[in-house]
């Protein structure tokens, strides 16, 4: 009797692991592309990340001069990417603002923060899909994140790219789900 026990807690065991490599297998083939036009960029996503509803974007709109475009997050580690859209034409300064200026504002912002404590970064510039972007980064104390935030300016708007990351994902993983739209 406990031999019989002992073979059927081993099947199950063995059929679990199978359940959870065919699942896993499943949402690493299913792949979603998302796409931000403005930004000329999109994101190809397999059946582990999740893309935030219009609605859900919508509460992320700080003002009227800032739009949530696209934000998405992995459902296993929480890790997560958004696009926002700053329009220029709707902050003070208008389109006359300096990209330093508008780059050190982000970054200050984060620094004087009530809500929670950013450890900033220095602030640097890096090529991004034939495109340049200012970018800097930050650590989260209270919620372990590591923020990198990537900002260009494209005519009257500034496009934020904020990735969210936590535990063991790498923003060079992140960064390789993105490319170019031509």
């Amino acid at each position: 009797m406990k031999k019989l026990v002992v073979v059927l807690m081993m099947c199950f065991v063995l059929g679990l692991t199978g359940c959870n490599t065919k699942a896993k297998e499943e949402a690493l083939a299913q792949t979603t592309e998302v796409v931000s036009e403005v930004g000329e960029i999109s994101f190809t996503l397999n059946g582990y990340w999740g893309i935030k509803t219009s609605e859900e974007k919508e509460k992320k709109n700080i003002s009227d001069s800032r739009i949530c475009d696209l934000e998405f997050y992995h459902t296993q580690t929480g890790s997560n990417v958004s696009i926002i859209y700053d329009d220029l034409t709707k902050i003070k300064g208008g389109t006359l603002v300096r990209m330093e200026d508008y780059v050190n504002a982000v970054r200050d912002s984060l620094i004087t923060s009530e809500e929670y404590t950013y450890d900033c970064s220095e602030i640097s510039s890096t090529i991004l899909h034939k495109k340049e972007y200012i970018n800097f980064s930050s650590n989260v104390a209270e919620t372990g994140a590591v923020q990198h935030y990537y900002i260009r300016r494209i005519e009257d708007q500034m496009m934020i790219m904020i990735f969210n990351l936590y535990g063991e994902d790498s923003l060079e993983d992140m960064l390789n789900l993105s490319e170019a739209i031509n």
